[in-house]
């Protein structure tokens, strides 16, 4: 993972991976998906989020991750 989104990335989901419940604790989410009107808009990261989302799963689809072997590290 680090060899396609850095290890700044990679170290940051591992280390999200350690305490799940917390993984988007840095994120802000729409409730409302009224982005014409939305107060966090300027730091909303769903979209980016889905953007990362879709390339793990693909990189997981392709290379077999296994998450267990993972969260062993």
């Amino acid at each position: 993972m680090s060899q396609i989104h850095g290890k700044k990335l990679a170290a940051e989901v591992i280390s999200d991976l350690s305490a799940p419940q917390n993984i988007f604790q840095h994120y802000d989410f729409p409730t409302c998906f009224n982005c014409e009107n939305c107060k966090i808009e300027k730091n909303c990261r769903y979209f980016e989020i889905l953007r990362i989302e879709k390339k793990v799963n693909e990189m997981s689809v392709k290379n077999k991750i296994s998450y267990k072997q993972i969260l062993k590290l």
